[in-house]
């Protein structure tokens, strides 16, 4: 049986490089910024009293987690109170600060993803939420998702602005992301609406501090951080709403603004805010035909490559390696391939049918979408497999109507959004 090789190998281990490479040169970052400062001070600073264990855990496993502290080792107190009438009944733990950790936490440890009830995990919770607080040992998501199992919303809010402020500044790329996934998905509404209106607000007075000095770094790194706001709004929110807030703060010159809407144009357009997603976009076309240039000079590089040299499990053969090039190639290309049809239903759902039939003809001659080789020999298979993978279903023609009826309304869905075309 032939190997399932990922197209994004080549990808992953360049990516890795590169990652190594910054460890070896940049110095270490220091830790967030903690919610509450402990004064320093010996003893414990928070009690657990353990009335049974979860099941599945172990008392030693529960021990060793206590003795690791939640600053310092040793500055838990665990008190073995099982053996206590009615201790059967309660939940299994019950913990309260006393060294100035003003939290109390009751439960079990076991967190269930609202998503798929059939994950789940054991954790100390409260002692897990306690470390973020201090700013010492986190989990996933820095801690968040441990603050709001504890029903500790007001301080996860807290906490989740000063993280993705922090990580955002340092420069990391997948701790923001990951905290506002975790706050999106976990967090209820009214504070997901919370937490991003601060973060908004934060980084849109960084973009107008950042044009009242001239500082053109600040400003696009505040467009950067404006763009992934974007990408991760609260559930039901609209995304022109939020396009609007930051066109109407003035905080964004016009040429940051329209390199903003197009890095949202994806959320806009779903959403089917078409008018937003071309809002100060003067050549949307030329832009994206100029983008697919100096792509395809890169692409056209890589596609030099010799396939032997190409990143593979060490059992794949010449016909894996070679379907794994072209399959990076082709998942290139199919990005492109999206991006030009988002901007074609916005050109259609706002009437521009000039440019729309403008960039029809560039995607038809560019992006057309490739046959699927049926064959029975092992470059046929391995191709297949990797295309299975890399392409949606549907050649460009069949999509190109496709988003076309959606702009007009003619799909099984007609709900255009606050800023859609019929605005």
């Amino acid at each position: 049986m032939t190997p399932r090789t990922p197209i994004h190998i080549p990808l992953l281990v360049a990516l890795a490089a590169l990652a190594a490479l910054s460890a070896c040169t940049s110095p270490p970052l220091p830790p967030p910024p903690p919610v509450v400062a402990l004064a320093p001070a010996e003893g414990a600073v928070l009690v657990v009293d353990a009335y049974r264990v979860p099941e599945g855990q172990s008392w030693e496993s529960i021990a060793a987690d206590c003795a690791a502290g939640v600053r310092v080792a040793g500055d838990i107190a665990l008190v073995d109170r099982r053996a206590e009438p009615g201790a059967a009944g309660g939940p299994c733990f019950r913990m309260a600060g006393t060294n100035g950790l003003p939290y109390r936490w009751e439960g079990c440890g076991l967190v269930r993803y609202p998503d798929d009830p059939r994950i789940r995990r054991y954790e100390l919770t409260g002692v897990w939420a306690a470390r973020a607080l201090v700013g010492a040992r986190t989990g996933r998501g820095g801690g968040l998702e441990q603050l709001i199992d504890a029903g500790w919303l007001d301080v996860a809010v807290t906490y989740a602005e000063r993280r993705w402020l922090w990580a955002t500044d340092a420069g990391l790329y997948s701790d923001p992301l990951l905290i506002m996934e975790v706050a999106m998905r976990r967090l209820p509404r009214d504070r997901q609406v919370q937490l991003h209106g601060a973060l908004v607000t934060q980084v849109l007075d960084q973009a107008r501090s950042g044009a009242a000095e001239g500082d053109r770094r600040r400003t696009h790194l505040a467009a950067m951080k404006l763009n992934d706001l974007g990408r991760a709004l609260p559930a039901g929110a609209d995304a022109s709403a939020f396009v609007r807030r930051v066109r109407e703060s003035g905080a964004l010159d016009a040429e940051t603004l329209a390199t903003l809407v197009r890095a949202l144009r994806p959320v806009l357009v779903a959403q089917r805010a078409y008018a937003d997603a071309l809002e100060g976009d003067t050549d949307p076309v030329g832009h994206f035909v100029d983008q697919t240039f100096w792509l395809g000079m890169a692409t056209g590089m890589f596609a030099l490559v010799p396939s032997a040299v190409i990143p593979a499990p060490s059992e794949a053969t010449s016909a894996d390696k070679a379907a794994v090039k072209e399959g990076a190639l082709e998942g290139v290309r199919e990005m492109e391939r999206l991006k030009g049809l988002q901007l074609y239903e916005a050109l259609v759902g706002t009437g521009r049918t000039a440019d729309a039939e403008r960039l029809k003809r560039e995607l038809q001659s560019r992006y057309q979408v490739p046959t699927i080789p049926q064959g029975t020999t092992p470059e046929d298979v391995a191709l297949r497999r990797v295309f299975a993978d890399a392409l949606p279903p549907g050649d460009l023609e069949a999509r190109l109507r496709a988003a076309e009826e959606r702009a007009q309304g003619r799909d099984q869905g007609q709900d255009h959004g606050q800023g859609g075309a019929g605005r």
